[in-house]
């Protein structure tokens, strides 16, 4: 059979047969053919029926099901490690040999949860939006009972001074 290629070399007197002629794309995968030659075609490794699909899944349906399972499995445990990354190990972890700062979440044999590298600069933000866009310090603070507030913080500042290095 002539290929692709040389069935576009026809001269223009010969372009009525050229469009009678079966289209082969590639050998190994596709090729169309006439009607007298589609009774032979699941044979020849042409397009199949549905019935032949269908026979070919009820001889060999593990082989079938195990594609669906192991892409399951392969999404749901990258999505799982990539989930942990995100937020553990909470400290460093790993050899601070080649870490570029604090603030770089990997380093050459380590790593640290992204969100936990990143919280000081996470918070700053946050605080920044809400006071400048959602609600000012006044507002907060004169909603707030001054006397709730301070039963509020008094055990948190006790604690706080009793600590070492700052109390007994």
């Amino acid at each position: 059979a002539p290929s692709f290629t040389s069935r576009l070399r026809v001269s223009n007197n010969n372009v009525s047969s050229f469009r009678r002629l079966p289209l082969q794309i590639h050998r190994s995968t596709l090729t169309t053919t006439t009607a007298s030659s589609s009774s032979s075609s699941s044979k020849s490794g042409g397009p199949k029926s549905i019935k032949d699909i269908w026979n070919e899944l009820r001889r060999t349906p593990l082989q079938y099901a195990t594609i669906p399972a192991v892409a399951a499995f392969l999404g749901l445990s990258t999505n799982w490690m990539g989930v942990n990354m995100l937020f553990y190990p909470i400290e460093y972890t790993g050899t601070e040999w080649y870490r570029e700062s604090p603030f770089v979440p990997y380093g050459f044999l380590g790593w640290q949860g992204v969100v936990p590298c990143k919280t000081e600069k996470m918070a700053s933000r946050l605080v920044n939006i809400i006071t400048q866009r959602l609600l000012s310090v006044e507002e907060a603070f004169g909603r707030i009972e001054p006397s709730q507030l301070a039963a509020l913080l008094q055990p948190i500042v006790e604690a706080e001074i009793l600590q070492e290095p700052y109390g007994s």
